[in-house]
């Protein structure tokens, strides 16, 4: 199956997930048990480069031992989008994602409607990727298309 990750280029709208890092330690100090699901484990090690103790134990290479919600930014926001569904209607704030998050983004858009407002480009593959953008209301499925619509809005904001 191919991964369909909803795109929206906008710089703000009240749609928007509001002071992400808030939120995601909010949403997370509630939901610390899924720190322990496979899941989570391969992306915090992958990510974060570390380990998952117990629900409530992070060993880090380089903090040492921390919270779940201590993670990275885009390690949490990942999680959020994979297990808080009562998100799933806003937009996450693509600004606080790096590129290492992206195949994370996309396996779990495989399964989640998940939306992603970007007032950047962000880097994603080119083979096997379908991203639908919503500004042009059309399915891109090679990065130039997907440049030419995020240029096609840059020159519509002027």
């Amino acid at each position: 199956m191919i991964a369909v990750l909803r795109v929206n280029f906008m710089y703000d709208g009240d749609k928007l997930l509001p002071n992400n890092a808030v939120l995601y330690n909010q949403y997370l100090k509630d939901r610390l048990d899924i720190l322990e699901h496979d899941f989570s484990r391969r992306i915090i090690a992958e990510i974060d480069k570390s380990t998952v103790l117990s629900s409530r134990k992070v060993q880090s290479p380089f903090l040492g031992e921390i919270s779940g919600t201590e993670l990275s930014g885009g390690t949490k926001g990942v999680l959020v989008m994979r297990f808080v569904t009562k998100v799933h209607n806003y937009y996450f704030r693509g600004e606080g994602f790096g590129s290492n998050c992206v195949p994370y983004m996309l396996e779990v858009a495989e399964t989640v409607d998940i939306k992603l407002s970007l007032s950047h480009l962000m880097e994603f593959p080119v083979d096997g990727v379908a991203l639908y953008i919503e500004n042009s209301d059309r399915l891109v499925t090679t990065y130039n298309e997907y440049f030419a619509d995020y240029v096609k809005y840059c020159a519509s904001r002027k």
